[in-house]
């Protein structure tokens, strides 16, 4: 594929080369439908979806040869993470695939608390990922990359409003468009801490995007400011093994992505990870030179579920805390210690890290660094990732406030769908929280903002027992067809296990008899009380297998019984088919919560019964219905009850008004 620096644009504008081909521009009035800006993970999923959708595609990045880059861990999934990858599939996204070309350990996480908060996660080879992900953007019809630095949003005024018409470089070239998406991740405004050691990037060795961040300020944003961090990397050859405790990769792994029917890496060939804890020795060092780390004591807001290991002895100090050695490939030499980031001088981590045993002769290829970066407030956007403030302008991935490439892959996808309807004139795809873990994503950052770096959880979902990671596809991938983002391949795909579920799960249902005659025709014993029992339920409940209904079935079924993905998937389902009506109770109430909506002046210091304390919680939040403001922390139930009569009042008094003045 071409690569076109700066110099060649207007080249690239008259001539609108494709990848792969070359045809002749279609537009005088634009160079592109989107330009996505950023080649992260949220930048990547935003250019191929809005190419997907059939929109001429810009993705505008520093460099070509860090697309894909994993900056910190080279890993994906997790707790409520794992639940992201595979929404991101359902919607033919690209991150899921890749991953599982890439994987060289899949280690799911709570196994044994059930299906549906199961954590999907991969530790992945960082060169095989990038160079894949490179393969897929280069391959993507529609899609051109072209390396620039952006430093303005351009904005053009109209009757409705303002809106984007493209951007400016920082050579002062024009690219204009319809729809622009920003992916900045961390390098908005990004400042990198080593010690006293302030450095303008968002990432070692790679530029701050400062003048965007001065272009956001103009526009009228309100910015706030987040930071996060880096452990060292460690050579391989260093560390002793024998200290810590090895943890085996799954025997049975479970990809990400719904295409994906085997995993390229078989897992006797797979990596292990080793655990290991710090000790007091550790923290004394560290204590010793807390008062030299810059990045410690300033007051931005860090992860607080991914801490530094500075925050970690200054919160807990007596604890001894657990870390990870994680492979950053197959053939790489190094090692990356999950836990320990820190922003230390070098020679003072290498200190540190010293005091861990079996870390004692260890040696770095880099340090850890801390990194401080601007973020846009994300109760300036829309539930589509548009900003209210600017049309045709949307923003995705850590910019909104996020933490993690799961949650910034999620909102490059949401965005790059609604940024090509945008173009396009065609309707948003919007999400809800009772359909999927973005849809709680982006209602919580839209409706109630966040004051550090936004990570998902299950716990987070009002209908996590739903919202599962094998039924993903089930939720989404029709959605995405119907917006143009799912193609037809993976169509295909779905079409025909869609279909096969549904005949299997019809065929289960229909079989039906008394437990006694179960236990006299498999031959085993089941608890007797005469009652029906179907096959539906026989399956989760007192594992049945396909092989077992065989002789229940007639020929024509009995080829669907062999394939035991389908399987597995409908005993998750039948095992999670009690809690169906409850779930459909608590999407209506969450619903009807919803649609109470709270005006953004309302004078919550004013309300009789209200304490103080949720009063100027509410007030500093500022939620934007019912729903949101339940989940607010600190606010009790007994707050939403004096909201609701408030509104009402407020109601009664206007319908009051009007029929005396009528």
């Amino acid at each position: 594929m071409k690569r076109i620096s700066n110099r060649s644009l207007s080249t690239w504008a008259r001539r609108c080369q494709l990848i792969g081909r070359r045809t002749a521009s279609t537009s005088t009035s634009t160079d592109a439908d989107v330009i996505v800006i950023g080649g992260g993970h949220a930048g990547c999923e935003a250019a191929t979806a809005s190419a997907r959708c059939g929109s001429r595609t810009m993705l505008l990045t520093h460099k070509w040869t860090t697309i894909g880059e994993m900056s910190c861990n080279p890993s994906f999934g997790g707790i409520g993470k794992g639940h992201l990858v595979r929404e991101v599939d359902a919607l033919d996204g690209v991150c899921a695939r890749i991953c599982d070309k890439a994987a060289i350990t899949y280690q799911a996480l709570n196994r044994s608390h059930g299906a549906a908060v199961l954590g999907l996660r991969a530790q992945i080879d960082r060169q095989l990922y990038k160079q894949h992900m490179q393969n897929e953007i280069g391959s993507t019809p529609n899609l051109q990359v072209v390396e620039g630095e952006v430093d303005e949003i351009l904005v053009e005024s109209q009757l409705e409003g303002p809106r984007v018409k493209g951007v400016r470089l920082a050579d002062g070239k024009v690219i204009r468009s319809k729809c622009v998406v920003i992916t900045t991740g961390t390098f908005l405004g990004a400042e990198i801490f080593l010690g006293p050691e302030r450095i303008k990037s968002g990432r070692m060795g790679d530029k701050s995007s400062t003048e965007l961040s001065r272009s956001f300020s103009k526009l009228g944003f309100a910015l706030g400011r987040l930071r996060t961090g880096t452990p060292p990397r460690i050579y391989k050859d260093s560390i002793d093994f024998s200290q810590f405790q090895a943890m085996a990769p799954d025997k049975e792994p479970i990809p990400f992505s719904f295409m994906t029917e085997q995993i390229w890496l078989p897992p006797e060939q797979q990596l292990p990870t080793y655990v290991g804890y710090t000790n007091q020795e550790v923290r004394k060092r560290a204590e010793t030179h807390l008062h030299e780390n810059e990045h410690v004591r300033e007051e931005t807001r860090g992860p607080r579920y991914c801490p530094s290991f500075e925050a970690k002895i200054i919160r807990f100090p007596q604890l001894d805390h657990r870390l990870f050695l994680e492979h950053e490939g197959l053939d790489s030499p190094l090692i990356y210690p999950q836990g320990m980031s820190m922003s230390f001088k070098p020679e003072v981590q290498l200190e540190v890290m010293r005091a861990i045993p079996g870390l004692e002769k260890i040696e770095f290829s880099q340090p850890g660094y801390g990194v401080q970066y601007d973020f846009v407030d994300p109760r300036q956007l829309k539930k589509s990732l548009e900003t209210k403030k600017i049309e045709g302008l949307f923003l995705a991935g850590q910019i909104n406030g996020t933490t993690g490439y799961e949650e910034a892959a999620a909102q490059g996808v949401l965005a790059g769908i609604n940024a090509a309807a945008r173009a396009n004139q065609t309707g948003a795809l919007l999400l809800s929280r009772t359909n999927s873990y973005l849809g709680v994503l982006v209602d919580d950052l839209a409706s109630l903002g966040t004051n550090e770096p936004y990570r998902m959880f299950t716990s987070r979902a009002e209908c996590r027992l739903h919202l599962r990671p094998d039924n993903a596809d089930l939720r989404l991938t029709q959605l995405g067809r119907k917006h143009g983002a799912v193609g037809d391949v993976r169509w295909k795909k779905f079409t025909e296990e869609a279909r096969d579920l549904d005949r299997l799960r019809e065929l289960l249902k229909g079989i039906s008899m008394p437990r006694n005659k179960w236990t006299n025709v498999l031959k085993r014993e089941f608890k007797s009380n005469g009652k029906y029992v179907s096959a539906y339920e026989m399956l989760h409940r007192h594992s049945l297998t396909f092989e077992e209904l065989k002789e229940f079935c007639q020929e024509e079924m009995k080829p669907l019984l062999e394939k035991k993905k389908l399987e597995e998937r409908l005993r998750i389902e039948a095992s999670y088919s009690l809690n169906h009506e409850r779930h459909m109770q608590k999407v209506a109430e969450i619903e009807r919560e919803a649609s109470v909506e709270l005006a953004e002046d309302m004078d919550y210091r004013q309300m009789e019964g209200l304490s103080e304390e949720c009063a100027e919680k509410l007030c500093e939040v500022r939620p934007l219905n019912l729903a949101a403001a339940s989940r607010v922390p600190g606010i009790t139930p007994e707050a939403l009850v004096v909201i609701l009569r408030h509104i009402r009042r407020a109601a009664i008094a206007e319908h009051n008004k009007k029929a005396s003045n009528g």
